[in-house]
Order: C-alpha cells, then structure tokens, then sequence
C-alpha cells in the first residue's frame, strides 16, 4: 500500500499551528495586516521540508487567483523549438526571464485551425486562459485577436507591432533605424543609387524597414527612383530584373530578407559580377547560416533574445497589477560586413 502524502493539516500538526497559518506562509500572504513571526513562518517551512510537503498547483491557484504560468504562442506554422530558426532566440529569452521571475511557461502548440492558421480562439474559446496572461509572436500576427484579447482585459504582449489601433503591449526590434543606418553605410561608400528588394507581403516589420529606407534617403538628400524599389519573392527574382536596376543605375542593392539576399547573390554571380567590387548588397536582418553566401553581409542583428526578455518583464508587470500599456521598441546593431565597397568604376 501506497503512503499517503501528506497535507497542510499534517504540516499544521507538525509545526504546531493553525492550518490557516500553512496557508497563509503558502500562499505568501504575510504582510503588515497579517502578522506572522519569522520563527513560525521557518518553523512551517522546515515541516513542509521534513514531511516531503508538495503543495497542489490546482488548489493553489484557488487560493491565489494565479497559476504562475505564462503562456507562449506563434502564429508560424511550427513551434520554433530548433535552433536555426530565427524565433528561436525569443524562447530562450522567454525561458530566463519567466523563470527569473518564477513562472512556468505552457507552449500553445495544439492551435491550428482546419486551413492550417494557428488561432487563439480554438473552437470559439480562448485557450490561452490556461495560462495567466501570455506572450505572443510570429511574423502575421492576428490583429483581429489581438483586438478580441485587448477588449477582454487578457494580459499579454505580442513580440512585434500588429496592425491594430487597438490598445495593446509590445516589444519591437527598430527596423526603420536599422535600416537608415545600412542605408548611411552605403551613402558614405559614395553609393546615390540604392535599389530595394522586398517581399510581396507587406508584413509591418517589411513597411519598417522600407520607411526607413526612404527615410534615409529624404535625410541625406537624395532622390529615390521609385523603379529601384522592387518587390519579388526568392523564387520569382529573374537575372533581367537584376539587370534592370543596375542599367538604371542602382551600384548598391538591399533585401528586406535573407531568402531574398541569398537569390539576388546567386543572380549577381551567374553574371559573372563580384561583390563588392562591382556591386554592393546589404541584408535588412538576421541570418542564420553562417556558412552560406551571406557570412560576410553588410546586416544588422535583431535583439531576438531581449525582446523575449523584455516581453515577460512587461507580461510580469501586468500580472503584478501595472495596468499601463506599454511599448518598447529595442535598437539593432548594426555589422558593416565586408559586402559594401565605393561605386565601381564604369568599364570603358
């Protein structure tokens, strides 16, 4: 037969107190209104120790109205549990700062909807309320659930801006300074035309890094050919658009993303040009395979790791009862790579 495991009231027996009193040291509720002496409150604890006293996280969430549990959710189709992926470095963030502040984390995985979309609103029900507030990511976050969760007073933060107006917290990386700061690099290499490559899908941290881009360029003066402004997936990118910017001008190029950068290189070297004595290119974030062509790219890296970081502190404020939305947008630093060199001189 099996021992019993004990309960408050054998720790309540075995300290020789109340089995308020055990409730009261579990729960953490002393305070100047409830006085309680150190040695009793160690005397509890030592007995919880010598009877193996586990408490039930069930029960004492009842008492506390929480579980110390945050929740994590992506909208990427897969959880992003391998390394190589660029979410990644959110989770580890994530993982320090929850367990700093002594929460569990519950991953939100079991999420898809039949078209294969990940939802908050499983069945019509909001699933994260498991867990007392959330943190949520991936590259198109849902804004009509950011709103929903916004309206029900749910404590969460999304780890990037959503195309919302509605009140919510967030962490976002700078794309549009980073991005003015790469396109200052090529400036200062002497490059006045600065062809952009982008994703057809105009996703908010795209728009960031183009605003900056045409920032940069009002900024230093410059008047930007909308036709070196191109948008294109990796698989769509042909030789004759290549071949188009740079007839038109463009000794420099950028790309919103690294699929993008890494299909204009293999175009760039098919003709027989080298970079970057013939052409520069700069990559507008992060890549994740330091033995591919873009090891040595003119880029700027994300703060992955701060941002989750950042978003558990703001999430464990709320929880701790700061009612204030806020939004951080963190600074990226920027690696000059060895991608950038002054125009070419034109061949005779």
């Amino acid at each position: 037969m099996s021992k019993r495991r004990p309960r408050q009231v054998d720790v309540a027996r075995h300290a020789g107190v109340s089995p308020a009193i055990v409730s009261l040291v579990l729960n953490g509720k002393i305070d100047e209104k409830i006085r309680i002496s150190p040695q009793t409150v160690e005397r509890v604890r030592a007995s919880m120790r010598e009877l193996g006293y586990m408490p039930n996280p069930m029960a004492r969430s009842l008492a506390t109205g929480q579980n110390r549990i945050m929740g994590v959710f992506t909208y990427e189709p897969v959880f992003p549990l391998q390394t190589e992926s660029f979410y990644f470095p959110f989770l580890v963030g994530i993982e320090d700062e929850a367990e700093a502040k002594d929460y569990d984390l519950l991953l939100f995985t079991r999420s898809r909807r039949h078209a294969g979309r990940r939802t908050v609103y499983r069945d019509g029900v909001n699933q994260l309320l498991m867990a007392d507030g959330s943190v949520l990511f991936g590259r198109d976050v849902e804004a009509s659930e950011v709103e929903r969760l916004a309206l029900e007073g749910y404590p969460f933060v999304s780890i990037g801006r959503v195309d919302t107006d509605a009140p919510y917290s967030y962490v976002a990386a700078d794309y549009a300074g980073a991005t003015r700061r790469v396109v200052d690099h090529l400036v200062e290499h002497g490059h006045t035309g600065i062809a952009y490559l982008g994703a057809p899908d105009r996703a908010v941290s795209y728009r960031e890094r183009e605003r900056g881009f045409r920032q940069a360029h009002e900024a230093a003066g410059l008047a930007l050919d909308e036709r070196l402004v191109v948008f294109s997936d990796p698989e769509t990118l042909l030789g004759r658009q290549l071949d188009t910017l740079l007839a038109t001008g463009a000794t420099a190029l950028v790309c919103e993303h690294h699929r993008l950068a890494t299909a204009l290189i293999r175009l760039v070297r098919e003709r027989g040009l080298a970079i970057p004595r013939d052409v520069s290119i700069a990559l507008l974030g992060e890549h994740h395979r330091p033995s591919d062509a873009l090891a040595s790219c003119t880029t700027f890296r994300i703060p992955l790791y701060a941002m989750g970081v950042d978003a558990v502190r703001i999430l464990g404020n709320a929880l701790e009862g700061d009612a204030t939305t806020h939004q951080t947008t963190l600074p990226c630093d920027f690696v000059a790579g060895h991608t950038v060199a002054e125009p070419a001189t034109p061949r005779a």
